[in-house]
């Protein structure tokens, strides 16, 4: 039976208030005025499918519109207006159809239509649009920007056009979300074996509530289970004291997610305050390093989008009521708001985009279903579906899954890899280039280091699953080597490329939009020359090659013995290919190459106002060399310096900066056909270690290739071991 089928037989069956508010609603629909009377309705909603050109066309102009007029369907029109393309502020209002793309095994489709109300007048000439060309902007803005007639027909999939759903502010209609589930089980990527994941026995077995009995139970393998992602916020929790059997009462969104389950079709329910024992320490730690297998083997995610924190409920489910679905009903259509993404104002607004340990179980969960204010979208990796319109064969942002490419992560497509609509992420699609596996690792760990977590010892193990689903080799969550088994079962590994790799990765920088609110310092208990070490949003430059190693690269052991990369992956090999990551032993490395004694100075507007290093006063700034002067002078040759702290959070940091010469390792160097690109390390150094607290990097011109000659010829310099901790 299609959906639309069992939708009808359900409304037959919703709360008698809930008919009464959709009869009150149609019959102050029938209040129109003379234009709106007069309107074909049904040619105009209802009417095929145009090829748009440049994408949208006015359709009716609506002039002046008023949120308390008699009419249902002004009053409606009123509701989905439109911040103006061009800035106009007239105050008048069109009608217009945009072209809205879908994408099916690779090749585009024009065949849906939306509409809007847009603000301006509509005219058709684009000089008076300032030469924009009217267009879809800023989709997400706000819930509800654009509308689709209602879907009547009863067949599950209309023939050419989008169709839109009423969505309820206090009841979900299961029947579409178990469409949802059954059609994503056809889906290669999504359809892995659990026994394959999280019920697997190589780690702590895996425990579950039953939705029925309230008991927490050890999950078998082969048994479905839904994982619950939330934020715990500051509520305290609610303890059953390592008891199998829940409380009483729980938090709300525990008791809500427990509603979805059952009303899915499924009986366990994954939730980490009462499925790991918050009081037996050994079980709580053995638990955390596992909850990467325990979201990629669960047979859906739910995602509590909106929730403050652990007393708020999911919308829609019990108390907690929706934002209002614009809706007008008509005597042969009815209109209804649609929103095909998150809103950028949930998004910002949302507690769980932020938090660090979300990150990875939203990536890691083969579908999710997320509930917002607005609705619940439901994703997964071949594209994703919203409750206010009707499914369709071709989802929404589906990607191309015929060409027989392989999934980016270990065992099978991220939906998060197509979160860019919903939440403006990067997307990267996966390639079997070493290239692109590194950027789309550096995505993901860029996308990390925006995220916040409660305890800073949580951020290797938050994003742990993440990196060992990678085939790229990573050491503290630098970039070492592009993972490849031999056909003899050891590793090929090569040496100088693993170190060039590595020590590129050592340049990480401060993204260029971190303000001086985000560098929140150094994080104690790890190394000070990876991103883990630093509490700040990091970015990496796009791999460059050819490259020259410029200093040799050792890791210290536990037991004081200097190792190098490839003598890792060849000692703890067995490890390496279970995890992807080489295992954590020390925070120190060794790397021997050119020492500089370097100095700094503020920079000039076209460097940000960041701290930068001039070539013609490499010493930094001198009792005839001012401030200002150097900026006047010398901006031509000046490069911008990437500290990992706030260097300017303070007038006295600032002058101590400034005063100081600091020790400059040179690691590496890349070339291009005009360029020699030179990647130092800026280090402070101390007793026992030095710690890496920046980078810069000096370029040399086509005509003047002897930059660093220079350099040696105006400051102190040497060869010598530095250990960096």
């Amino acid at each position: 039976m299609s959906f639309i089928n069992v939708k009808i037989q359900e409304q037959q069956q919703q709360p008698e208030e809930l008919q009464e508010e959709e009869e009150q609603e149609h019959e102050d629909s029938l209040s129109l005025c003379q234009r709106c009377k007069e309107l074909d309705l049904d040619r105009i909603f209802n009417g095929p499918c145009l090829d748009l050109d440049p994408g949208s066309e006015m359709v009716l102009s609506l002039g002046v519109l008023d949120k308390d007029s008699r009419c249902g369907l002004c009053r409606f029109f009123y509701s989905m207006r439109r911040p103006s393309v061009t800035g106009e502020t007239t105050g008048l209002y069109h009608l217009r159809k945009y072209r809205f793309d879908t994408y099916y095994h690779g090749w585009r489709l024009r065949d849906s239509t939306l509409w809007a109300v847009d603000a301006g007048s509509g005219c058709k000439d684009r000089k008076k649009w300032g030469g924009v060309a009217p267009s879809l902007p800023d989709l997400n803005d706000k819930p509800y920007l654009c509308f689709l007639p209602q879907s009547t027909q009863p067949r599950p999939y209309p023939e050419r056009t989008l169709k839109g759903l009423p969505v309820s502010e206090t009841y979900i209609f299961y029947p579409l979300l178990r469409y949802w589930i059954n059609v994503c089980e056809g889906h290669p990527n999504c359809s892995y074996l659990n026994s394959d994941l999280g019920n697997s026995r190589s780690g702590p077995v895996i425990r579950g509530v039953d939705c029925t009995s309230r008991k927490i139970v050890d999950l078998q393998p082969g048994d479905k289970y839904i994982a619950l992602s939330y934020v715990w916020g500051h509520k305290p929790l609610v303890e059953n004291k390592g008891g199998r059997v829940l409380p009483t009462k729980v938090s709300k969104v525990i008791e809500d997610a427990m509603v979805v389950v059952k009303k899915l079709g499924y009986r366990y329910l994954w939730v980490d305050q009462y499925c790991i024992n918050q009081h037996d320490d050994q079980d709580k730690h053995a638990q955390i390093k596992n909850m990467d297998r325990v979201y990629e083997g669960s047979h859906a995610t739910i995602v509590a989008f909106s929730g403050l924190d652990s007393s708020s409920g999911l919308p829609g489910v019990s108390s907690t009521p929706r934002i209002p679905q614009p809706r007008f009903t008509g005597s042969r259509v009815t209109l209804v708001g649609f929103t095909p993404s998150i809103t950028r104002p949930s998004s910002e607004a949302s507690i769980w985009v932020k938090r660090g340990w979300t990150f990875q179980e939203a990536h890691l969960s083969r579908r999710l279903l997320i509930f917002t204010q607005e609705q619940v979208y439901f994703l997964c990796s071949r594209g994703w579906w919203v409750e206010s319109c009707t499914p369709r064969r071709r989802m929404i942002g589906e990607r191309n899954t015929s060409n027989g490419s392989k999934p980016f992560l270990h065992r099978a497509e991220a939906p998060m890899t197509l979160i860019s609509p919903l939440t403006r992420s990067p997307v990267s699609k996966c390639e079997s280039q070493l290239r692109v596996r590194i950027t789309r690792l550096l995505d993901l760990i860029g996308g990390f280091t925006r995220r916040q977590l409660s305890f800073q010892l949580d951020a290797l193990d938050a994003v742990r699953g993440l990196l060992s689903r990678v085939p790229v080799l990573s050491y503290w969550g630098i970039p070492v080597y592009d993972f490849r088994e031999n056909r003899k079962g050891g590793f090929a590994v090569n040496a100088s490329k693993a170190d060039a790799l590595f020590l590129e990765g050592l340049s990480w920088q401060p993204d260029g939009t971190a303000t001086g609110a985000d560098y929140l310092g150094r994080r104690t208990g790890f190394p000070s020359w990876s991103w883990l070490g630093w509490r700040i949003l990091a970015t990496f430059r796009h791999y460059r090659w050819p490259k020259k190693i410029c200093s040799t690269v050792r890791v210290e052991n536990n037991d004081g013995t200097l190792l190098s990369i490839s003598n890792l992956v060849e000692l703890y090999g067995a490890e390496v290919k279970r995890s992807r990551m080489l295992p954590e032993r020390t925070t120190y490395l060794w790397l021997e190459g050119l020492v500089l004694g370097l100095g700094f100075q503020p920079g000039s507007r076209r460097h940000g106002g960041e701290m930068c290093f001039c070539l013609d006063h490499p010493l930094g700034c001198s009792d005839d060399v001012t401030e200002g002067s150097c900026a006047a002078k010398c901006d031509h040759v000046r490069v911008k310096v990437s500290f990992r702290m706030n260097v300017k959070g303070s007038e006295d940091m600032l002058k101590r900066t400034l005063k100081r010469k600091w020790t400059c390792l040179l690691i590496i160097e890349s070339y291009t056909i005009s360029t020699a690109i030179h990647d130092l390390l800026i280090l402070d150094e101390g007793d026992d270690a030095a710690y890496c607290v920046g980078t810069f990097s000096l370029k040399d011109r086509a005509s003047d290739r002897s930059i660093l000659e220079k350099l040696k010829a105006k400051v102190p310099h040497e060869y010598r071991k530095v250990r960096i901790g």
